[in-house]
């Protein structure tokens, strides 16, 4: 499995759990010139940006990779949604969510899901 099927496969389980816990998907893999939202949902009435990433055993956490560019990034997917579907976000609330899936024993078992709520934007 290469790593872009990899990151789908993750994608995908954390559309599924996010499903399961109460959130509405409204968008996956929004792309802008520089940067792409993985899952756009709806919690209740806060409007959730989700960045996943996927990994395999003892692999760094994808957190490494979330830094001030990766923010800035995240925060122009956002103004240009917004822009683009002014009738979604409308005057809610934005939060960025981070969700980790981890597969510990390989691709063959349950991953691990780290979902980490950050603040609002």
């Amino acid at each position: 499995m290469n790593n872009k099927e990899r990151g789908a496969l993750g994608e995908e389980i954390a559309a599924e759990y996010l499903r399961s816990i109460g959130y509405e998907i409204l968008d996956r893999n929004f792309s802008v010139r520089g940067g792409e939202m993985d899952i756009i949902a709806l919690d209740g009435d806060v409007v959730v940006f989700v960045e996943v990433k996927t990994r395999i055993g003892n692999e760094p956490p994808g957190t490494d990779v979330m830094d001030t560019g990766k923010y800035d990034r995240m925060t122009k997917c956002i103004e240009l949604y917004s822009l683009v579907k002014k009738d979604t976000i409308g005057d809610r609330k934005v939060r960025y969510d981070y969700m980790e899936i981890r597969f510990r024993d390989g691709m063959g078992k349950a991953p691990e899901i780290l979902h980490g709520k950050n603040s609002y934007v």
